[in-house]
């Protein structure tokens, strides 16, 4: 019981974090710095802050959820669309 209790602690304090982070990662995903994001430019900062391209599942996984989260179907994420998607990136960089 206290496992779980430890390990709910540890996910809402990470979700904090991410939700902290949002802004200032949507700036930096943003290269082109129109306030968008396209999915090149998420594709860009995946393999930066991984040295390498994203296996075939985790390029699906990251079009499936931007295209989700493309609420206008601009192929552009705005700030607020980028919130929604953001913690998808975050664990695709993680199993790398």
């Amino acid at each position: 019981m206290k496992a779980i209790s430890v390990l709910a602690l540890l996910i809402a304090g990470l979700l904090v974090i991410v939700q902290a982070d949002i802004p200032s990662e949507f700036t930096a995903f943003d290269t082109s710095k129109d306030d968008q994001v396209g999915f090149g430019e998420i594709l860009d900062q995946v393999v930066k802050k991984t040295g390498h391209k994203p296996t075939d599942e985790q390029f699906n996984m990251i079009q499936t959820r931007f295209r989700e989260a493309d609420t206008n179907y601009n192929e552009q994420l705005s700030l607020a669309e980028f919130a929604k998607v953001y913690p998808v990136y975050v664990e695709a960089l993680s199993k790398q």
